[in-house]
């Protein structure tokens, strides 16, 4: 039987009958959603955010545009008083 996008959301967002089949003892609240997650978890099942940011895969850090402007500006500086003497 083929899913309809009525199935889906509502599967997406599990009711308060699928939680109480879960055992509470194995559980803990996503610091995010508030949802069960199960204790060795590393990401939430629901909100798919990492339960801390230790197991959060590192992310390759972009300079902003503030910080390439400034680098900008400080090497203009340097070239035109180098070639100003």
């Amino acid at each position: 039987m083929p899913l309809n996008d009525d199935d889906l959301s509502e599967r997406e967002f599990p009711d308060e009958s699928d939680m109480d089949d879960r055992d509470d003892e194995d559980t803990d609240p996503c610091p995010h959603c508030g949802l069960p997650v199960y204790q060795h978890a590393q990401q939430c099942p629901y909100c798919k955010m990492y339960i801390s940011e230790e197991e959060a895969p590192t992310a390759a850090r972009t300079p902003s545009l503030f910080t390439v402007a400034v680098v900008v500006c400080i090497a203009i500086v340097v070239i035109a008083w180098i070639f100003g003497k």
